[in-house]
C-alpha cells in the first residue's frame, strides 16, 4: 500500500518526503527502516513539527518563543485604509482640540 512516508534526521525533524510501498506488521504497524517514519495526520498542526522517537509520535519541536515569533510575524497587518481611517481620526482630535483653545 502506497504511503506518505517521512525521512528524519537524527534530531526527529523532517529532511524529506516519499511516498512509498509499504508494508504492514501483523499489529498494523507500517514496517519502515531506521530514519523513515508515517506522516502526521493532517488534523495535526506543528509550527515546526519534530518525531519524538521514544513515544512513536509527533510533537511540537518548536520553542515558545520561535512559536510566538512565528505568530507576531503572522499577525494580520491594518489595512491601508485602516492607516489612513486612522490618520484621519487623529487629525480630526488635532483639530478640536487648536479650535477649543481658540
Amino acid at each position: 500500500m502506497e504511503m506518505l512516508i517521512i525521512q528524519i534526521d537524527d534530531d526527529g525533524f523532517p529532511v524529506d518526503t516519499l511516498l512509498l510501498d509499504v508494508e504492514f506488521d501483523k499489529e498494523g504497524k507500517p514496517i519502515l527502516e531506521p530514519g523513515l517514519v508515517p506522516s502526521h495526520k493532517p488534523e495535526e498542526i506543528f509550527h515546526k513539527p519534530r518525531y519524538d522517537k521514544t513515544l512513536c509520535i509527533w510533537v511540537e519541536g518548536a520553542s515558545k518563543e520561535e512559536i510566538d515569533a512565528i505568530r507576531e510575524h503572522n499577525k494580520p497587518q491594518p489595512s491601508e485604509i485602516d492607516r489612513l481611517k486612522a490618520r484621519l481620526e487623529t487629525a480630526e482630535m488635532a483639530l478640536i482640540s487648536l479650535m477649543d483653545f481658540l
